[in-house]
């Protein structure tokens, strides 16, 4: 890779239609995991550059808006991701 890419961040919860609403995000999790995807793409950017590489990231976090909680709020989804195996990606 090399140049500026896109990257489009989903971040998922189960809204209890088809599976058990098991886990839900708090506001600590979200910084959490907004935190590691940074630090994920900042070490590939860090590595390209050792190696003489121009690499940079624009990550934009596509969570949506709540006008009744006024904070933003993972995209809503009929099954619970995290119980689901990679192989089941496309639910």
């Amino acid at each position: 890779m090399r140049g500026r890419i896109s990257v489009q961040v989903f971040r998922l919860d189960s809204n209890g239609t088809v599976d058990p609403n098991l886990y839900t995000w708090t506001s600590a999790d979200m910084a959490t995991a907004r935190d590691q995807v940074y630090g994920a793409f900042n070490f590939w950017a860090n590595q390209a550059a050792a190696r003489g590489i121009t690499l940079s990231f624009r990550i934009n976090i596509v969570d949506i808006f709540s006008r009744y909680t006024r904070q933003y709020v993972p995209t809503s989804t009929k099954y619970e991701p995290i119980t689901r195996s990679s192989t089941q990606a496309y639910l």
